[in-house]
């Protein structure tokens, strides 16, 4: 009696856990995370949102650079790790999930570059207003930048095709 109350304790065990392991991971919901390229830093937003018909959709927000919704193609989750292509930018982000999938560690590949991004997944309003706090130094700086920047510009675009 004892073995067969144990047989079937490890059965439910071993089927609860394979349930666990078959249950779809859910992306829904905004993922922030910060790209650095040299001295640069641009703050990117994954907006993942599943489709009536249970596909994921997601689109692209650079907030830093003022672009939204740029339209992530390819959205997939297999085995805990995400997968997002961004066609447009010829981007590919793949990253894995933790445990309770609210970070996602991964890289962007665009263009030959492989770069580290984190992406965490954030409740309520993100902003583009919210940007990064400079540095006195780093202000001045831009504010030459500008200031060089400034004025009329003009040239000629010539297509490589």
């Amino acid at each position: 009696m004892v073995k067969r109350i144990a047989q079937a304790l490890a059965l439910l065990l071993f089927l609860a856990a394979r349930a666990a392991l078959a249950a779809p991971t859910d992306v829904a919901g905004n993922w922030l995370g910060t790209l650095e390229v040299e001295q640069t830093k641009l703050r990117l937003l994954f907006k993942i949102t599943k489709t009536p018909e249970g596909a994921w959709s997601a689109a692209l927000d650079s907030l830093d650079q003022g672009v939204k919704d740029i339209p992530v193609e390819n959205v997939k989750v297999q085995d805990n790790i995400l997968h997002l292509e961004v066609k447009m930018l010829k981007g590919i982000y793949e990253g894995e999930l933790d445990s309770n999938a609210s970070k996602v560690t991964g890289k962007l590949m665009q263009g030959g570059e492989s770069l580290p991004l984190t992406l965490e997944k954030t409740e309520g309003p993100i902003s583009a207003l919210n940007s990064e706090t400079l540095s006195p130094a780093d202000l001045a700086a831009s504010k030459v930048a500008a200031q060089r920047l400034g004025g009329n510009w003009s040239g000629t675009l010539t297509s490589g095709e």
